[in-house]
Formats: C-alpha cells, structure tokens, sequence
C-alpha cells in the first residue's frame, strides 16, 4: 500500500530493514515487491537487526548499507520439536543429520536394533523429506536474488561459495548469531559503512528507536515513507 501510494520515479527505494527473521517465500515475494516498484533501484538499512529471513531481503538489494554493530545472520530454516513437554527450536539441518545418523546406525547393527527404531519413530520420514526441501528453498532463493542483483556477474556456483557462512551451520554454530559487517564483506556482499559517529548514522538510530518504540507498543507492524504510512494492529487476546 505504501509503494502504491509513493512516487519513486527517478527516486530508487532504500528499506530501513529491522527483523528477526520470517517465511524465506515472504522474503522471496517482498524482493520481488520492493524491486518492481522501484525498477531495480532497491537498498536495504540495517539500524539494528536483519536476521534469516531479513537477512534474504538483503541479499536481494543493490547495496546493504550496516554500522559495525548492524547484524546479518545465519538463513537456515528452524522448526521446533517437543522435548519433555517444551517446545524447542531447533535447525531443521540437526534435524535431518540427527535422522540419517540414526538410519545408517540401524542399518549397520548387527545385534539389538531396537535402541535405534524407537528413537526413528520419533521422525516421521515423510516430515524429514519435506525439511529436505524446505533446507533448499533458502539458499535457492539467496543465490538466485544474489544473481539477478549485487553478483549478478557470478555464477551460482560462485555465488554459493561466498555466502557459505550464511548457509551452514557448522560455520556459525547456532542460528541466532550475528554475522557482522567485516563477515559480511568477505562474502563479496556489495556493503555501505556508516560511521557509527556520524550525523547521519544518529538520525538513522534516532528513526529505528522511535519505530521499534512504536511497534512493541502499539503496533504489530509498521511501514512508512515520507508521505504514507501502514499500520497492523496486534491480535486481540481472549481476556484483554
């Protein structure tokens, strides 16, 4: 609605971006989204946090513009399992590794299986299929927005090799952890500095506090140009 109503013509779009992440298909459409209205002339701001999903948004930019204290991170997927009664999340690669180290136990026994099929049928293998799947979306989404944008003079293959730290877990060690801008630039990511000092980078944070202030408040989801604004509200809970 926002785009609808905002002449970018001659303009170009930069999204001050500030997420913990998401849907990969829902990182996929608002690339497509912010490239369409703003004819390829589309930058992402990162005041705080743009992590997972956000972190895909940003990939499909022309330039990511970060302080030193901006985060990207990790895209792989997570799901949760219950343990014990809680839910959990965990990364959907464990998962999966957790599944074929258990199978190739129990195909290699040679005395008591049953250890190894009682914890199988905790994993319902249709379900490890389809995290199979779900594991390939996000990095066939980064590579492909990353070709038809900032490396778009790279192959796949290439493109693949330097974001590797944003693709395997091994390399970060758990989801959540951030992957600053000195990372971030040896993956050949087409990245703005901002000084932290600056005139600018105060107005930026000035922006981002008073936003974050907003939607933790008020509201569920906020989006706003200089000359429209969108609002989400909460949902509604039973007793409130």
């Amino acid at each position: 609605e926002v785009l609808q109503n905002t002449n970018l013509t001659g303009k170009g779009l930069l999204l001050v971006l500030n997420s913990p992440g998401g849907d990969a298909l829902a990182a996929e459409r608002i690339i497509n989204v912010c490239r369409k209205y703003s004819n390829n002339n589309f930058d992402v701001l990162v005041p705080n946090k743009a992590k997972s999903a956000a972190t895909i948004i940003s990939f499909g930019s022309n330039k990511i513009w970060m302080s030193a204290t901006s985060e990207l991170g990790p895209i792989d997927p997570q799901t949760f399992i219950k343990s014990g009664g809680d839910w959990t999340r965990v990364g959907m690669a464990f998962v999966i590794k957790n599944y074929d180290d258990l199978f190739k136990k129990a195909v290699k026994c040679k005395e008591r299986i049953e250890p190894f099929l009682q914890q199988l049928e905790r994993l319902d293998s249709r379900v490890i299929e389809e995290y199979r799947s779900i594991l390939s979306l996000s990095p066939d989404i980064a590579v492909k927005s990353l070709k038809t944008g900032m490396m778009s003079k790279l192959n796949q293959a290439q493109i693949k090799k330097n974001i590797m730290p944003f693709l395997l877990p091994q390399e970060t060690k758990v989801h959540g952890r951030p992957i600053f801008i000195k990372q971030a630039k040896e993956c050949k990511l087409k990245i703005g500095e901002l000084d932290l000092r600056s005139e600018i980078w105060d107005d930026i944070w000035d922006l981002y506090l008073r936003t974050d202030y907003v939607v933790n408040h008020q509201y569920a989801k906020i989006v706003e140009s200089d000359e429209d604004e969108y609002f989400v509200f909460p949902p509604k809970y039973k007793g409130d």
